[in-house]
């Protein structure tokens, strides 16, 4: 079966080199006559693959490679009326995958699975030229931004995450309120923010944000209240920090990690050094599954990958979460970041409060006596025993007090308190980098 699939490959090179001595170009749409189409684009937003195609009356073939791994896979399939549909096979001509979409101008819009269409993932690639090219960062169309700006005559600062796959995350903080709202959207293709406004606790949904977004500008918003009741507003954009992004795929696995990279030396070491194990873990899950037989059960089996959540930023400072799961053992670790940009350090609790002070006594007490408040607490007798184990490590500093995290769990997800900073004024030093918070 290697033997077949060496002769495709053989052929497809033969077709390319034909092209390239022709000066052919690469059609955008697909035609009844034989041409070559390249495309090269990522799965999931993250993952850099390219597709290459032969389409003769109807019938296509052609290959799929990842261009991190190098691992190839052959397609067949056909298009019709702008429709694409694609068998993937291994090297040993093993049906491992389906593709299924459309052609929309210069573009693929499709969906991949596997064979057993238990796993799914998105694939989106525009048309290229043959000649090959460096390798993108996956997160160059990724960023966190933070804004400020009025709705319904009450001050907001907002952050705003663009993730994977146009998602985009973030909060909004009332200042005069000290109240957080968490922010799940997305940012549709035609640049159109439609974002919704949550309680964090409760995940009730406050209001919704509609924009029109253009990179490095203000925007200018509607808010809709839970009535639908229109009003305008509008947020100015106060700084903006890249997202670097790690990203590998072959046959079995996958992984990314998507964090914040800025222009401070020290702090995007921080990052590196908080990902470092997980990075580690996914290589050597990827290196030991490589040496199993390639079977289309195992095609993207394993995945591991990490996510931030950026909970403050401002010129001096920025806090947030890094979040790391994975397919292999199904565990999710959590990393709390908290950085001084003014003074170029990690905010640490010992810089937080005065000598003498049992500050990890206090946390403890405080926030599980607010957790036991909860009624799910008062009811559910696993969710007592899981808050009573917790030692509340965790924490961000906001604008509003500390802010301190449950490990997460897969039923009850993270809890959250926050610990006021007037609850803990007498305590705190007079000249901790946190007082220029409050």
């Amino acid at each position: 079966m290697r033997i077949y699939y060496k002769i495709w490959s053989w052929w497809l090179f033969v077709l390319l080199s034909i092209g390239n001595l022709m000066g052919q170009q690469f059609l955008s749409t697909p035609v009844s006559s034989k041409s070559l189409l390249q495309y090269e684009g990522h799965i999931d937003d993250i993952n850099e693959v390219k597709i290459i195609l032969a389409c003769s009356n109807n019938i296509c073939n052609g290959e799929l490679v990842y261009l991190r791994s190098g691992d190839r896979f052959r397609l067949s399939g056909q298009q019709e009326d702008n429709k694409l549909a694609l068998e993937e096979y291994d090297a040993n001509n093993q049906l491992t995958g389906y593709i299924k979409g459309k052609f929309i101008g210069s573009a693929i819009d499709a969906t991949w699975k596997n064979a057993s269409q238990t796993i799914g993932s998105k694939l989106y690639l525009t048309s290229s030229k043959e000649r090959p090219k460096a390798l993108n960062n996956c997160g160059a169309n990724k960023w966190i931004q933070a804004y400020r700006g009025i709705i319904q005559d009450k001050e907001v600062e907002m952050i705003l995450q663009k993730t994977d796959n146009n998602r985009v995350l973030g909060n909004a903080y009332y200042v005069k309120e000290k109240r957080t709202l968490a922010i799940r959207g997305i940012l549709e293709s035609n640049n159109t923010l439609n974002l919704t406004l949550l309680d964090d606790r409760t995940q009730r949904t406050i209001g919704t944000i509609r924009a029109i977004y253009r990179n490095g500008q203000e925007l200018s918003a509607s808010f809709y209240n839970t009535r639908n009741a229109q009003s305008f507003a509008s947020f100015e954009l106060l700084h903006t920090l890249e997202v670097n992004c790690l990203e590998y795929a072959d046959y079995f696995s996958s992984y990314d990690f998507l964090y914040p990279q800025s222009n401070d030396p020290l702090f995007n070491q921080i990052m590196t050094f908080l990902t470092k194990d997980w990075v580690i873990d996914c290589k050597n899950q990827a290196r030991a599954i490589r040496k199993e037989q390639a079977v289309p059960t195992l095609r993207a089996s394993q995945r591991g990958y990490s996510w931030t959540e950026v909970t403050l930023y401002k010129k001096d400072f920025i806090s947030g979460l890094l979040t790391y799961n994975n397919t292999w053992n199904g565990k999710k670790a959590t990393k709390a970041f908290n950085y001084d940009f003014k003074n170029k350090a990690s905010i640490e609790l010992e810089d937080i409060f005065k000598g003498g002070f049992d500050y990890k006594a206090y946390i403890k007490k405080y926030v599980k006596e607010e957790l036991q408040r909860d009624a799910t607490y008062k009811k559910d007798i696993s969710y007592q025993a899981w808050v009573d184990q917790q030692s509340f490590s965790l924490y961000t500093v906001g604008q509003d007090g500390l802010h301190f995290f449950t490990a997460f769990h897969s039923v009850y997800g993270r809890q959250s308190v926050i610990i006021p900073y007037k609850k803990m004024k007498s305590n705190i030093k007079k000249k901790t980098a946190i007082k220029r918070l409050f």
